[in-house]
């Protein structure tokens, strides 16, 4: 097993984008996916945009997208 390093001071300011995702399980035009874009660098939080998606297939597209980024989801459980 590798050693854990501690990032370095260049990489932990250099920034990274955070999404926080709003799922539902059947997305449309009156309750889509919601999406807030955040950039994050060194101790600061920045929200950039909001993004909808009303259908899964632009919301799959937009998970393929390159990195680095974060995701933070809120999903609907239901327990009963």
């Amino acid at each position: 097993m590798p050693a854990l390093t501690h990032a370095s001071t260049t990489e932990t300011t250099r920034g990274i984008t955070i999404y926080g995702v709003d799922f539902t399980s059947a997305p449309s035009r009156r309750k889509p996916l919601t999406c807030i874009r955040c950039d994050l660098s060194s101790t600061l939080l920045t929200v950039r945009d909001c993004l909808t998606f009303s259908v899964f297939a632009p919301f799959e597209a937009w998970l393929a997208q390159d990195g680095p980024w974060l995701a933070a989801c809120d999903f609907p459980f239901r327990i009963f």
